[in-house]
């Protein structure tokens, strides 16, 4: 996750994808807890990157992991602007 997070930083956001996808699907408590974190990067990602399908998915996969996550909105509205 942390090196996912570098490269974002270092201007590199494709690298981070793979890193962020094996997060999400690992089987353990932390990597549960990084779940919604990584759904939501993933979707902006994608979506930064024209892959509206795939960003898409990444907002439904991060409001399904938390619905009571006060980003849902923006979620909501991306996912419209996206459709």
């Amino acid at each position: 996750y942390n090196a996912g997070v570098n490269y974002e930083k270092a201007g590199d956001p494709l690298k981070s994808i793979p890193l962020y996808t094996k997060v999400a699907t690992t089987k353990s408590e932390q990597a549960d807890k990084l779940k919604p974190t990584v759904y939501r990067l993933l979707a902006k990602i994608y979506q930064n990157s024209s892959l509206y399908d795939d960003s898409i998915k990444h907002y439904k996969l991060a409001m399904q992991v938390n619905p009571k996550d006060p980003l849902v909105q923006n979620y909501i509205y991306n996912i419209a602007v996206m459709s």
